[in-house]
C-alpha cells in the first residue's frame, strides 16, 4: 500500500479511477443484455448469459493468493476493494465505500448509456451527423468492438502506471495498530472457513440517454453517507424506501406501451429512476461502508472478497432463478408475477433480518476479526477429523 495513509485526494483518486476500469466491464456486462433483446433473444437466453456473471461473483477463489503470494517489488492488493480497505483504513474507511460507488458509477456510466448513446447509427446520424451536414453512417461513432478494445488499452495503461509510480509498504496494522502477522497461503484459505462462521419496450440509445441525469443522481448518492459509522442502520432504511419506490416504477413500466408516445413519459421515467438508482446507491455504500469498517488488514483483500462474493453470488442466482422463471409464467402476466413475488421476499426478508441488521451493526470491529492462532485450531481441528475418519 502506499506510504500515505491518510486520506489525501490522491489516494481518493487513485481508488476512484481503478474503481472506474473496473465499473466500465460491469456496464458492459450490463449492456449485452440490450444487445441480446435487440436481436431477439428470449428470457431463457438472457438468463444463460446471466451466466457470464458468475466468475465475478466467484473471485474468493483466488483472492487469498492476492493477499499471500506477491512480488515484492511490485506490490500486492491487486484487488481494488482490498486495496481501498488498505488505503483508508487508518483514516476513514467509510472513504472506500464512497470511492467505490462514485467510479463504479462513472464507469458503469461509460460501459452502459454511453455505449448504448454513441454506439447507436439513428442517434448518431440523427443529433450528430445531421447538425454538422456529416454523410449518414449505418454505424454510430464507434463499435461494440472499438469500445471492447479502449477498455483494455485502458487498463495496460493504469496498470503500467501502477507499477512504475506506486510503493507500498510490507508491515500492516492490526485493529489494535500492533503490527499483523504474516498468513502463509493454506492459513489464509483456512481463514475462510472462520470468516464464514464469524458472518452472522424502450429502444436501446433512449434507455442510454435515460440513464445519463440517473448517473448524475447516482454520482451524488455516495457523498451523503461519507462519514457515518452506522452503516447497517442506513442501509436497513434504504431497504424500506427502496421497496416503497419499486410500486410505482413496476406499475409504470407496465403500462409503459400505453404511454410511450406522450410527452411526459420520458421526464418522468427519468425522475423514477433517478429515484430508484439514487437509493439503490445509498445502499450499495453503506452495504460496502460497512464490508469496508469490519475487514481485517493483513487478510484485506480475501476478507472484503468473501463479503463481496456473497454479495455479488446473491444477486447472480436470484437474476438467473428470476430470468428463468420469467420464462415459465404465463406471457401476459409474467412480468407482474414476477414483480409482486419479488416484493413480497424482500418484505419477509427485512421483516426477519431488522433485528438481526441491528445486532450485527453494535458488535465491535475486533468481534469480525481473526487470529493466527485462530487459523492454528481449525488447522488442527480439520486434522483431527481427518485422523478420526482414517481410524474408522
Amino acid at each position: 500500500m502506499p506510504t500515505n495513509r491518510g486520506t489525501s485526494k490522491s489516494n481518493i483518486c487513485l481508488t476512484i479511477t481503478l474503481y472506474i476500469l473496473q465499473g466500465m466491464n460491469l456496464g458492459l456486462a450490463s449492456s449485452i443484455p440490450l444487445f441480446l433483446i435487440y436481436y431477439g433473444a428470449t428470457w431463457k437466453d438472457r438468463g444463460t448469459f446471466n451466466f457470464a456473471k458468475y466468475p465475478f461473483s466467484l473471485k474468493l477463489l483466488w483472492a487469498p493468493f492476492i493477499d499471500v503470494l506477491y512480488i515484492k517489488r511490485f506490490g500486492r492488493h491487486v484487488c481494488v476493494d482490498g486495496f481501498a480497505i488498505t488505503l483508508f483504513a487508518a483514516s476513514n474507511p467509510q472513504w472506500a465505500s464512497t470511492s467505490q460507488s462514485i467510479g463504479q458509477t462513472f464507469g458503469r456510466f461509460l460501459g452502459s448509456s454511453f455505449l448504448l448513446t454513441f454506439e447507436s447509427a439513428n442517434f448518431t446520424n440523427r443529433f450528430i451527423r445531421k447538425p454538422l451536414s456529416l454523410p449518414y453512417q449505418t454505424t454510430g461513432l464507434f463499435s461494440l468492438v472499438h469500445f471492447v478494445r479502449f477498455v483494455a488499452v485502458a487498463f495496460l495503461i493504469v496498470t503500467v502506471c501502477l507499477i512504475i509510480f506506486v510503493r507500498e509498504k510490507e508491515e500492516t496494522l492490526d485493529a489494535n495498530g500492533k503490527k499483523a502477522h504474516d498468513l502463509s497461503l493454506i492459513e489464509t484459505y483456512l481463514s475462510i472457513i472462520k470468516l464464514f462462521k464469524n458472518l452472522l419496450g424502450v429502444s436501446r440509445e433512449n434507455l442510454g440517454l435515460v440513464n445519463i441525469p440517473v448517473t448524475l443522481a447516482t454520482l451524488i448518492a455516495p457523498l451523503i453517507i461519507r462519514h457515518t459509522e452506522r452503516a447497517l442502520d442506513w442501509y436497513a432504511r434504504f431497504y424500506v424506501l427502496y421497496l416503497i419506490h419499486a410500486l410505482p416504477l413496476a406499475a409504470y413500466v407496465y403500462f409503459t406501451p400505453r404511454m410511450i408516445s406522450f410527452g411526459y413519459y420520458y421526464p418522468i421515467l427519468i425522475i423514477l429512476l433517478a429515484i430508484s438508482e439514487f437509493i439503490k446507491m445509498l445502499q450499495t455504500t453503506a452495504n460496502f461502508g460497512f464490508f469496508a469498517s469490519i475487514c481485517q488488514p493483513d487478510i484485506s483483500g480475501t476478507y472484503i472478497t468473501l463479503l463481496v462474493t456473497l454479495s455479488n453470488l446473491g444477486y447472480a442466482l436470484n437474476s438467473s432463478a428470476v430470468l428463468y422463471a420469467a420464462n415459465l409464467l404465463p406471457k401476459k402476466y409474467d412480468y407482474i408475477i414476477a414483480v409482486s413475488a419479488c416484493l413480497l421476499l424482500g418484505l419477509l426478508w427485512y421483516c426477519f433480518s431488522y433485528q438481526t441488521l441491528k445486532r450485527l451493526q453494535k458488535l465491535p470491529a475486533s468481534e469480525w476479526h481473526i487470529t493466527k492462532e485462530t487459523n492454528i485450531s481449525v488447522a488442527t481441528t480439520l486434522e483431527e477429523q481427518v485422523r478420526n475418519d482414517q481410524n474408522i
